[in-house]
């Protein structure tokens, strides 16, 4: 198994529960994905920092996800 953990910046900072309703929209983005076993969704506490911890069958299918296109929609 291998891990991975992503943290970006907000635009600004948001609520839980925006968090949530904008995590519950990529959501369906991740559910097919090669390889990945589960991801959890991260917020920090000011709610001016996301993220997510994926967990991976391996390093290379981490590496098929995190393409230039999948960074920059980040």
């Amino acid at each position: 198994m291998f891990t991975t953990v992503v943290q970006f910046k907000l635009p600004a900072p948001v609520s839980c529960d925006k968090a949530k309703e904008l995590y519950a929209g990529t959501a369906p983005n991740y559910q097919k994905v090669e390889g990945l076993i589960r991801k959890y969704y991260l917020l920090s506490e000011d709610g001016g920092t996301g993220g997510g911890v994926y967990l991976w069958k391996s390093k290379a299918h981490a590496e098929r996800l995190f393409s230039t296109e999948w960074r920059q929609f980040i």
